[in-house]
């Protein structure tokens, strides 16, 4: 395996912020691969707005993602606006994973 995405939608994150020390686990098991990342298919603004965040508070989903960074200081986390952005992000990494692989 050359590499490793988990995708997330925001609500996906939402509900996973209900469960954080599994979440954490399965993080830390990403981020055990050598080339892995985290990608959201929303934007960090969206866990800002209480409109977006349902029954979470801004200031929880903030402290939540600070958490998971800290916590996690090799995992790459990326926020994306949405889907398409997220599926353009996916595969440039694993085309650049594949590229390097490959020699070039």
């Amino acid at each position: 395996m050359l590499a490793v995405v988990e995708r997330k939608t925001l609500d996906n994150l939402l509900a996973d912020f209900g469960m954080m020390p599994v979440l954490h686990q399965r993080l830390a098991e990403l981020a055990a691969q050598d080339n892995h990342a985290l990608v959201t298919e929303a934007s960090y603004a969206d866990f800002l707005n209480p409109k977006k965040v349902h029954h979470y508070t801004p200031a929880f989903c903030a402290k939540a993602i600070a958490e998971l960074y800290a916590l996690h200081p090799t995992l790459r986390i990326v926020f994306c606006a949405n889907r398409k952005i997220a599926n353009e992000w996916t595969r440039h990494f694993f085309t650049a994973i594949w590229g390097l692989k490959e020699g070039g």
